[in-house]
């Protein structure tokens, strides 16, 4: 269930980005048969893409390392592990 929910999030995250991306004003720069072989883009969007990207690098980031978690949980109860409870992680020294 919670790991359904990490997936519609994330799918939500990457429709907000392709948004962005869909909205950047791009010149192409071709070689002499019209190939394309550069982008470039206004420095104020490169800076706002940047941004955004780094965003969604750290929701990938957590994403994944709840999702981590989650694999953990599911094994230790597999093999029958004891869990760690939560008062005892927030009593960690």
């Amino acid at each position: 269930m919670l790991l359904n929910a990490l997936k519609d999030d994330f799918s939500v995250i990457c429709s907000n980005q392709t948004e962005s991306l869909m909205s950047l004003q791009l010149q192409y720069i071709t070689d002499p048969a019209g190939n394309k072989t550069a982008v470039v883009i206004s420095y104020a969007e490169w800076v706002t893409f940047e941004r955004q990207y780094q965003k969604l690098l750290k929701k990938l980031d957590v994403l994944d390392t709840i999702r981590e978690g989650i694999q953990e949980v599911k094994e230790a109860r597999r093999i029958g592990k004891p869990l760690q409870t939560l008062e005892d992680f927030l009593h960690e020294s």
